[in-house]
């Protein structure tokens, strides 16, 4: 199978705009259109005969470029120097659909197949007409074969397709049981925009107050936008309009500039941060991120949340709430390495699950799954050991989640080590 025949020309157009955007920025170029602007129809001419060149030359490479679906997946590109990538159907792991700004722009999207095989192991089909990638993805997912832990089960649900009201077998004892309705999660327009911009609000006045001390307003204005409005920009193009629907799959549908459709299978969640900005208190929002086997890019599932929100997921993954019952907590002497939150560093350890809370300006709790945890490691500074205490680190998947239990009693953090040893 070929990719679409516009594919080429939307990697070339991209190039040129940005060629052209450097060009504008120079002066003596706008000088030389703005003196040459009697003469634009040979510039017309000029421009129409590249257009057909690159049209012609763009089909060397679509014809060079071709991907098959099998029992194995393959990708293979390039005129010059091929390159081919594949992998097997039991080895696919998640499988996107991505449509960015640009090629959107020409009606097309990208099929990005996420397999086993660490962090470059992303077969990406750019690109294909939207109808066709999801259908493509349905195929996919539907299809696979389970095999063991690292398979995917069940059948993959449409972006519009109804919850099936059970769960992965791995947390089907917690599933909640509800109407469909109970497990579609979605962020108002209105959620998204005030979130986006109380996010970023700190960050932006700490540099607009540095640049009036320093009256550099000029270069502030500058230092302004390219720090605050590139995360503010894909902050908000991450919860515009996103949708959440669960069955044996999460599947998730966000964007602003850049439509994304995805199908996380809940067995390869492994851990999930629940964090809060400093002024999103005044709401009770906060932001869930997951660390998902075979996921290479960062999973924030729910950018913008409240607080029934985030439980509701919780509940769906984990099956169990965002409350801590601390089992330990780091003591006193903790305040000389951590004056700001050693009272907010706490740790639950249960039967399937450990719970981590610490942060005070900016809370976050850190839940994973104990079967999942991949390695453990104790560690201490020279301050850290004088004062008695150590910190206690839970690997699990490469990913956005960090599990590492702070300031604990060296005799706390040995205990939790030889339980959690016990259990894996």
């Amino acid at each position: 199978m070929r990719v679409h025949r516009l594919s080429p020309m939307v990697r070339i157009a991209q190039s040129c705009i940005a060629v052209l955007v450097v060009l504008l920025v120079r002066e003596d170029f706008r000088s030389f259109i703005l003196n040459h602007l009697s003469t634009w129809w040979i510039a017309l001419l000029v421009l129409l005969g590249l257009m057909a060149l690159t049209w012609v030359l763009s089909g060397i490479w679509w014809r060079a470029t071709s991907f098959s679906i099998g029992e194995e997946i393959s990708y293979e590109h390039g005129v010059f120097s091929k390159t081919t990538r594949s992998a097997q159907r039991e080895n696919i792991q998640a499988v996107d659909v991505v449509e960015p700004f640009f090629p959107r722009l020409f009606g097309l999207a990208e099929l990005r197949i996420e397999t086993a095989g660490g962090d470059d192991s992303v077969i990406a089909i750019r690109y294909l007409r939207p109808a066709q990638a999801h259908e493509l993805r349905k195929e996919l997912l539907s299809h696979a074969r389970h095999a063991g832990e690292d398979a995917i089960e069940g059948a993959a649900e449409d972006t519009d397709a109804q919850l099936l009201g059970h769960k992965d077998a791995k947390v089907q004892g917690h599933a909640h049981d509800g109407q469909a309705g109970d497990a579609d999660v979605s962020i108002p327009v209105s959620r998204a925009l005030l979130g986006a911009g109380l996010q970023q609000a700190p960050r932006l006045l700490i540099l607009l107050l540095v640049f009036w001390v320093l009256d550099l307003a000029s270069i502030g204005l500058i230092a302004i936008a390219f720090s605050v409005v590139p995360p503010l920009f894909r902050r908000l193009d991450q919860a515009w309009q996103m949708r959440l629907r669960f069955s044996n799959t999460l599947n998730l549908t966000y964007g602003l500039a850049n439509r994304s459709h995805s199908d996380i299978p809940l067995r390869r969640v492994h851990a999930a941060r629940i964090k809060q900005y400093p002024l999103w208190r005044f709401f009770g929002w906060w932001e869930v991120t997951l660390a998902v086997s075979g996921y290479t890019e960062n999973t924030t599932v729910l950018p913008v949340g409240t607080r029934e929100e985030v439980e509701e997921v919780l509940q769906r993954i984990f099956g169990r709430d965002m409350d801590i019952r601390a089992t330990c907590s780091s003591p006193k002497q903790a305040k000389w390495i951590s004056p700001i939150d050693w009272k907010q560093q706490q740790v639950e350890l249960e039967q399937e699950h450990v719970v981590l809370s610490f942060g005070r300006i900016a809370p976050q709790r850190v839940l994973l799954n104990r079967a999942d945890i991949q390695a453990l490691e104790l560690s201490h500074g020279p301050v850290q050991h004088k004062l008695g205490v150590c910190n206690l680190e839970c690997s699990v998947v490469h990913g956005p989640v960090r599990a590492k239990i702070r300031d604990l009693r060296t005799e706390d953090a040995q205990r939790l080590l030889g339980q959690l040893r016990a259990g894996q």
